[in-house]
């Protein structure tokens, strides 16, 4: 608190310390599998019982075009959504791999146009997940709401790093320095 060391730090300086920053946390839970599928009635009432039950401040929900729908209804409601696009890990049994995506023209376009509809659908920031870091680059200068990188290089606004993907070796590395 402005002095040369911690050594004058008084026991309650530590605590009350943490306790702001718990304070100001932002937790986001992912809609489960199978929760905003459907209709985007269902997505509601499942977002709505996620955040009841686990007190997150938003939810998370991956996808595009196809859940831009289900994100209005929710953002209307009062939650906050958080967009995740890119590699989609409750997708990953229709491509079948972790391995980047969108490195073809014509999903890079995809992806930007689907950045640009959950940003006007109401999301509050996107996950850009296993991109190309130049499109990753691109999306996070198009866009006005943040974006977090995941294994998308280092110009996203924000970075995340899975443990898992730290502690267990046999998915692909996503934790290179920036």
């Amino acid at each position: 608190m402005g002095a040369d060391s911690s050594l004058p730090d008084v026991a309650d300086v530590p605590r009350v310390t943490t306790k702001t920053v718990q304070e100001m946390k932002v937790v986001v839970v992912d809609l489960p599998f199978g929760s905003f599928q459907g209709d985007s009635k269902e997505a509601l009432r499942s977002s709505i019982r996620v955040m009841k039950e686990t007190g997150a401040h938003a939810v998370k929900i991956e996808g595009g075009a196809p859940v831009t729908e289900s994100i209005g209804r929710m953002v209307t409601a009062g939650i906050p959504v958080m967009g995740h696009l890119g590699l989609t890990p409750q997708s990953i049994y229709n491509y079948g791999t972790y391995q980047v995506r969108a490195r073809k023209e014509e999903e890079a376009d995809e992806l930007r146009a689907d950045a640009k509809r959950l940003e006007e659908a109401g999301c509050f920031a996107v996950v850009l997940e296993k991109i190309p870091a130049d499109l990753a680059r691109e999306v996070t200068e198009s866009l006005s709401i943040p974006t977090i990188g995941i294994g998308a290089g280092d110009r996203t606004d924000g970075q995340v790093l899975v443990s898992q993907d730290v502690r267990d070796r046999s998915f692909p590395s996503e934790d290179e320095s920036y």
